[in-house]
């Protein structure tokens, strides 16, 4: 255990880049309530060249922009990565954190190591959000596991956002059964502005009257596979053109690829800040990603009673009840989620969603409880 004596818990943040992601904006809610809340001295450390940078540099007392670190995995990067491990091993001993948090990938294995080489008398804690390593075959996937075991060794507590995960990091030998925990990640409250008109919404956005509107969210990585979101248009608008298709992100290495695949068939917005109203004016959400750890824009979807067309992949069969309030398809079915489009019918699905579970108050409430088992006064 850590002793405390007359002072807040320093508690330290580490994810690799604040990307328009639901694993970014997670990390940033977390942050601001329990600044907000002052029970723990909170500290943000992330790569640059983000989307949310503006918005944290605005609204997190404690920031450090980590020059070093970079997103991407592979060879000509490792150099960067001794670099960024370096940076935060210094970050580390000038912060001095009581508990360092880290989460996604890259900043997850350099982070949990510089925090062991440090020296300091740390707690240790990791989220997954999502295993997309397991997407890789042979050598390459082989070669992210054992980091990613051999890392949970120096970890204290391993946090999983679904089920899902938690099952398919035992099977490879992550961490242990007393050391993972679920924790899901979670929403803030609904935000929509007062008297919010849908109408007007859509003819800002240049949606035709009467059309059926099909939103996508995410970035252009491979992960977020939007090449089947615009594969998926493109079928259903070749049968009819009762349906408009919007797609809110960017960045990504095949963003204009993607875009040139779906010509005429999606309209694409770029990144947006108004993503609660978006889905308001939605009839589906499609999501067609390959991993997922707890999608953040499908449980925004549920919540609001918006039907979620999705990959059955990870979490989704945790919170899609398949026919119910969503529909579930084999990765790569384009044919079965087009027609079932095509024979959409509202009134069929329901608002079926966990307002408590899959909250971000529920979710920062978990972590402070974990945050202080770590932690008891000086006797």
């Amino acid at each position: 255990e850590l002793y405390m004596l007359n002072k807040k818990p320093r508690l330290l943040y580490i994810i690799t880049r604040l990307d328009g992601g639901g694993a970014q904006k997670s990390v940033l809610s977390s942050v601001l309530a329990l600044q907000k809340e002052n029970e723990f001295e909170v500290h943000l450390a992330f790569g640059g060249g983000g989307i949310l940078d503006p918005y944290a540099k605005r609204n997190v007392d404690n920031f450090c922009v980590l020059k070093k670190l970079r997103p991407q995995v592979c060879v000509r990067n490792l150099w960067s990565d001794f670099l960024a491990f370096v940076e935060l091993a210094h970050l580390i001993h000038e912060v001095k954190p009581d508990i360092v948090h880290t989460n996604c990938p890259k900043a997850g294995i350099i982070g949990r190591w510089a925090a062991c080489f440090s020296l300091r008398r740390l707690k240790v804690v990791h989220t997954y959000h999502g295993l997309g390593f397991s997407v890789y075959d042979g050598f390459k996937y082989k070669i992210f596991a054992f980091l990613e075991r051999v890392s949970g060794y120096i970890t204290n507590k391993l946090i999983f956002v679904s089920l899902s995960n938690l099952g398919e990091a035992h099977g490879l030998k992550i961490g242990s059964y007393k050391k993972n925990i679920l924790i899901h990640a979670g929403i803030d409250k609904l935000k929509l502005p007062k008297n919010f008109d849908k109408e007007k919404k859509k003819f800002a956005l240049k949606i035709p009257q009467g059309k059926k509107v099909v939103l996508g969210i995410g970035n252009f990585k491979p992960l977020k596979n939007a090449a089947d979101f615009a594969r998926v248009a493109g079928a259903v608008c070749t049968q009819t053109h009762d349906f408009h298709f919007i797609y809110a992100g960017a960045g990504g290495e095949s963003e204009e690829a993607v875009k040139t695949l779906a010509g005429q068939s999606v309209t694409f917005l770029g990144f947006r800040e108004d993503i609660e109203e978006l889905i308001a004016v939605s009839d589906i959400y499609c999501t067609t990603s390959l991993r997922e750890g707890l999608a953040m824009a499908v449980l925004e979807a549920l919540r609001q009673g918006v039907a979620v067309f999705a990959y059955d992949i990870d979490s989704m069969g945790e919170v899609i009840q398949n026919t119910k309030n969503g529909m579930l398809f084999k990765t790569g079915d384009i044919e079965g989620m087009a027609g079932q489009m095509l024979a959409f019918d509202k009134n069929k699905f329901e608002r079926i969603f966990d307002e408590k579970e899959f909250s971000a108050a529920f979710t920062v409430e978990e972590q402070k409880k974990l945050y202080k088992t770590f932690i008891s006064p000086k006797p």
